[in-house]
């Protein structure tokens, strides 16, 4: 039962993120073409500094995910609505706040960080209009929150994809009719508005009995709220230091157009682990759930699989970036852009090690013994952004990436051996079961593709073939390891649900 509902949960989200990543990758050249190098560094600066703006959430809707979850286990959907009441009315004054909060940044970052003066009026209003963007999706975060918090991950899906699509679909439109940066942001704003209301729709017509609204609002569920959201806020916090920073030193001490090629260069390398990150979010509800229940083998079993099937979906994807970083950048924004292979190195690396400490981190944070994490992962995220600024100058973009790597690397040499000490399960036999399976497979994995990369010397699209081939080398070996058996349990539950959903369907 718990492996298929991290399966299907996970599957769900995989999905809904592989359309996103799909969508933005295919239309990152036309972006890139149609606004150029100097505008789409400004409309990542935008994004990361927009990143920010959400972390006015304060932890609060991790919260309401972990108490809806555990009441709704227990069968208490009146203290699950007295959270969610309470959320409510703490998330509509944020809505307002980040809304002027807004304004006040488009004012001053022009001014303040390296934007030429004729993409000044640009970036002031692309930043106040995301400011609006993030006030709406603060305003209605509880629905969010609360279907993932009910495990109803196929509907939060619908409304991730959905919002996805529809505003891929009016960027196209909008730049092809010439409307540049600011039109592109501004059609965020009434798509947001409108996916936000949907999910109030699916939140009630879900769960009823969560009697889904702010009235009656207990002031007491603020207090559970905010003994719990410190410490997710802290880990907010650390990974918007860890992974929208490094934009924003850039474009301080060096030209903004310099944004370009380092976001390029990183949105290749979080593409697994943004996947991964999906079939994560699965945990959080269901580690709240289990440990509700005392279930601690349950507990330690769920921290080993999704730990190593992470990193069993990271570990290959990280190879075939590292051998074919120019090829892939190349076929994807032309050749103008393969000399930022080295970052694409230094980012992926980064990001294997930051996505292999997220299940950890998520399960803890699900038993609410993420403290001492958030400590440390806020100490990471100081060190990221003091390395980005000193090896800027001497190294360029490229000390950047160095500034994050390396205090990624520690907190996740840190984390993991934490969390296998609080679920129960020894340092030495947890990290076998863990790391063993996708290193041993990426062996023989990395051999052919080195051997093909030196033979074909693709210089284009032309890598998909060997990195297809050196695919097909891990997913032959991966399986045989015996420590697998509770994926293939997994992959096997989730193809048993959805052909009797199919089936279902069909027979109606």
């Amino acid at each position: 039962m718990i492996a298929r509902r991290v399966a299907i949960g996970g599957a769900t989200n995989s999905l809904g993120k592989a359309i996103a990543l799909g969508t933005w990758f295919v239309l990152t050249p036309f972006i890139l073409g149609r606004l150029g190098p100097v505008s789409y560094g400004v409309w990542v600066l935008v994004g990361s500094i927009g990143a920010y703006g959400y972390l006015l959430d304060l932890g609060v809707a991790g919260a309401v995910v972990k108490y809806v979850a555990e009441f709704r286990a227990r069968g208490d959907w009146a203290q699950a609505h007295a959270v969610v009441a309470a959320a409510w009315r703490v998330y509509a004054v944020l809505g307002v706040v980040a809304s002027l909060l807004g304004v006040v940044v488009a004012v001053v970052v022009p001014v303040v960080l390296n934007i030429p003066p004729s993409n000044r009026a640009e970036t002031f209003w692309s930043i106040l209009l995301t400011g609006v963007t993030i006030g709406l999706a603060l305003a209605f975060m509880p629905a969010t929150a609360a279907l993932r918090g009910l495990q109803r991950f196929d509907l939060y899906n619908v409304v991730v994809t959905s919002g996805t699509l529809l505003t891929a679909g009016a960027t196209v439109a909008v730049l092809a009719a010439g409307g540049g940066l600011v039109g592109m942001v501004a059609v965020s704003v009434p798509i947001t508005l409108v996916m936000q209301l949907v999910s109030v729709a699916l939140v009630r017509r879900a769960a009823p009995e969560l009697d889904f609204g702010w009235r009656g609002a207990w002031r007491g569920e603020l207090t559970r709220i905010t003994k719990f959201s410190g410490a997710s806020f802290a880990l907010n916090i650390s990974g918007a230091l860890q992974t929208r920073t490094d934009e924003v030193v850039i474009a301080a001490f060096r030209p903004v157009a310099l944004v370009t090629p380092y976001a390029l260069a990183r949105r290749l390398a979080e593409i697994a682990p943004l996947v991964t990150d999906q079939f994560i979010k699965v945990l959080l509800p269901l580690s709240s759930e289990l440990d509700a229940v005392r279930d601690a083998a349950q507990l330690r079993s769920v921290f080993v699989v999704s730990t190593r099937l992470t990193l069993g979906v990271l570990v290959p994807a990280s190879v075939v970036l590292i051998m074919f970083g120019a090829p892939i950048l190349t076929a994807w924004v032309g050749p103008a852009y393969a000399a930022s292979a080295p970052l694409v190195t230094i980012l992926t690396i980064a990001a294997l090690f930051r996505g292999a400490s997220w299940p950890a981190a998520t399960l803890l944070q699900g038993m609410a013994r993420h403290h001492r994490i958030a400590v440390l992962s806020i100490g990471s995220g100081v060190a990221n952004l003091v390395l980005s600024i000193a090896l800027v100058q001497p190294l360029g973009v490229v000390g950047v990436a160095y500034g994050t790597l390396i205090p990624t690397a520690i907190e996740t040499m840190l984390v993991l051996p934490y969390g296998l000490r609080v679920v129960g399960a020894g340092l030495g036999e947890g990290l076998r079961q863990i790391a063993l399976p996708p290193l041993v497979a990426a062996v023989p994995m990395a051999l052919v593709l080195y051997a093909l990369r030196g033979w074909m010397q693709p210089t284009g699209i032309d890598f998909v073939i060997p990195a297809a081939i050196g695919l097909a080398a891990y997913v032959a070996v991966y399986p045989l390891l015996d420590a697998t058996r509770p994926e293939r349990e997994m992959v096997r539950s989730v193809a048993v649900a959805a052909f009797r959903r199919g089936h279902g369907a069909g027979v109606r």
